[in-house]
């Protein structure tokens, strides 16, 4: 049981919802906008995969979204499978953000964090989780700066 207790554990409304806000928050970081919906579905496959949470590993805000997949060409290796198998996450993450006013829409049609996620509560969350919610900002502050969704989702082997 304690594997069905994990997998709840990390695919729950509440931390997708956050994982998808820290999204938001670098994005906003970034660019001062907030990001266009397509991008919303692409932090939980990223965040929640150890293998993929392993790329990010010796990068920082200045990596940059071109760097990071030179350097770990493999995420890309069934990228829309693994987006395609985490909608639902995604999706009740969004829910549950939105039912919360964590995060709502703006007036040129992106989405942006309604509340800030203030640092010094996350503090006490455990350090593996804290490490979630840094990845996701930073992936993206990194999103923000390539500045066009089409161009980001093609650069992943999507579809727009």
């Amino acid at each position: 049981m304690k594997t069905a207790s994990d997998v709840y554990a990390m695919t729950n409304p509440a931390l997708c919802s956050l994982i998808i806000c820290s999204f938001l928050e670098g994005h906003e970081a970034s660019s001062g906008r907030g990001a266009e919906f397509p991008l919303l579905f692409l932090p939980i496959p990223l965040v929640l995969s150890e293998t993929s949470r392993n790329t990010f590993s010796k990068t920082n805000s200045r990596t940059g979204f071109f760097t990071w997949i030179q350097r770990n060409p493999e995420i890309l290796i069934d990228l829309a499978a693994r987006i395609n198998r985490t909608a639902t996450y995604s999706r009740e993450g969004l829910l549950f953000g939105a039912r919360y006013r964590m995060l709502a829409g703006d007036n040129e049609g992106g989405m942006r964090t309604a509340k800030k996620i203030v640092s010094s509560q996350l503090q006490s969350i455990h350090a593996d989780l804290r490490s979630y919610f840094n990845i996701a900002r930073r992936f993206g502050y990194w999103v923000a700066e390539v500045g066009s969704t089409r161009m980001i989702l093609h650069s992943l082997g999507l579809t727009p």
